[in-house]
């Protein structure tokens, strides 16, 4: 139980029925300084960073674990002809 500390909450109910609310916590000190608009934006840029989509590799980098299992395959398969050859 808490006694004698009052906490400003930000409750965000989604449109879709995936969640039903995400709760926010003010700080003490940041609800003061900042307007209500600006706390409920932020809460929600918040809440839209989790919700996205995961963050995609640049540069192709999507593809390099197939290329290392390629390059894996291939080497280990000449290591393997070579040990046949040299018996």
């Amino acid at each position: 139980m808490v006694k004698g500390i009052t906490r400003r909450v930000i409750v965000l109910k989604p449109k879709d029925k995936l969640f039903d609310e995400a709760i926010f916590i003010v700080s003490g000190e940041s609800g003061k300084e900042v307007s209500a608009d600006e706390i409920v934006r932020q809460a929600e840029k918040i809440a839209g960073e989790y919700a996205g989509a995961r963050p995609r590799r640049k540069n192709g980098a999507a593809y390099l674990p197939v290329l290392f299992a390629a390059v894996g395959a291939l080497s280990a398969s000449l290591i393997w002809l070579v040990a046949l050859w040299l018996l």
